[in-house]
Formats: C-alpha cells, sequence, structure tokens
C-alpha cells in the first residue's frame, strides 16, 4: 500500500478531528506541522483502525535518524496504490501502544505479538533488523512508475540502472521494483507482471 501526503499541518484536518482536538497527546507540544512532506509518497507498513479513526504507519522524513515507522491518521493522506503487501498477515492483530489500542494489519511479526511495536521503538536489535528486512520488501513490492525511473533491460536477464550506468545479471522479477547493486537507487522493473 502506498499513500500521498496531501498535507502536514495538523489543523488542516476536520475540526471534529479527536487528532485535532488532542494534537498535543498525539504529536507532543502542540506542534501543527509533522514530519511528512505534501506530495512525496510513502509506503504503509501497518494499518491500525481504533477507536480515533484509521491510522498508518510508515517511515516519515525524519527516517532513518528515527528507526521506526510512524503512526499518522490517514486524513493526512491520499491513497495511491491499494494494494497491500503479500507478507501482510491476513488476520487481525491487536496493537498495544501508549497511543492507542485497535486492530492492527501488518507483517507476521508485527501482528502477531502486541510487544513487536514497543521493542522496536526501544530499539531491540531484533525488532529493528526483521523491520528493515520487511521494510526493504515492501519498498520493492510493487512498482511506482511516478516516482522512480525505469530500469533498462537487455533481455529477460541483463538490466542497466540509467542513473551510474551499472550493469547486472538479474532473472528474478517477483517484486515491481529493484535496487542498483552500486548506487542503490531503485527502479521500477517493467518485466515484472502482478498475476
Amino acid at each position: 500500500m502506498r499513500v500521498r501526503c496531501v498535507t502536514n499541518k495538523v489543523s488542516n484536518l476536520p475540526t471534529d478531528s479527536i487528532v485535532v482536538r488532542q494534537k498535543c497527546h498525539y504529536f507532543g507540544n502542540g506542534e501543527d506541522f509533522v514530519h511528512l512532506t505534501p506530495g512525496k509518497s510513502y509506503v504503509v507498513y501497518a494499518l491500525v483502525e481504533c477507536q480515533h479513526g484509521m491510522w498508518i504507519y510508515v517511515t516519515d522524513d525524519d527516517y532513518p535518524s528515527v528507526w521506526y515507522p510512524q503512526g499518522y491518521v490517514i486524513n493526512l493522506f491520499e491513497v495511491v496504490d491499494e494494494r497491500i503487501s503479500r507478507i501482510w498477515k491476513p488476520e487481525v492483530g491487536v496493537l498495544f501502544d501508549d497511543a492507542m489500542r485497535g486492530n492492527l494489519r501488518s507483517f507476521e511479526e508485527w501482528a502477531n505479538d502486541p510487544n513487536f511495536y514497543g521493542r522496536l521503538v526501544d530499539k531491540g536489535s531484533p525488532e529493528i533488523m526483521l523491520f528493515k528486512e520487511r521494510k526493504e520488501f515492501m519498498d520493492l513490492e510493487y512498482p511506482c512508475r511516478e516516482e522512480f525511473k525505469c530500469l533498462t533491460h537487455f533481455d529477460s536477464k541483463w538490466c542497466q540502472c540509467p542513473s551510474c550506468g551499472h550493469v547486472w545479471e538479474d532473472d528474478m522479477h517477483e517484486l515491481g521494483m529493484k535496487r542498483c547493486p552500486v548506487c542503490r537507487e531503485i527502479l521500477v522493473d517493467e518485466l515484472w507482471s502482478d498475476k
């Protein structure tokens, strides 16, 4: 799932929103702006339905200095790709953190363990490594042609990065995007099929 930020200003949310009424509780010190860039897209790593509405967890503009995904109310975004990750658990887990309790959809380890997110925030080493692995998969899972360049293919095995010119052999097309092994740029794999 991919969303695009439509506003990073909390006061732009509907005035009857619990988030606006309690923004100090959710965003600290009554800050009006959150760490998102309007017009930028973000991959959704978890989705929570709770008494405060729909929330999504994304790595915001503070990533990687803040190493974990942050929860934001869905009203700050528009959905640009509604496909959920293939590694998300089909059943619903339960999220317990200081801010909310609700139904959670995410990858298995997070969805099955109500303490996973707390350990991730507290810099639990196994949780950080696991989140990085899941994040990399979800970041590359579905193509985003509006934001990323396309990989140059010579045939079904050989491809080239249009940015650095590196050529490599790669006949795996299970993800919609690839990362150049040299410059690390994310590129759309046009040979990938969603079928």
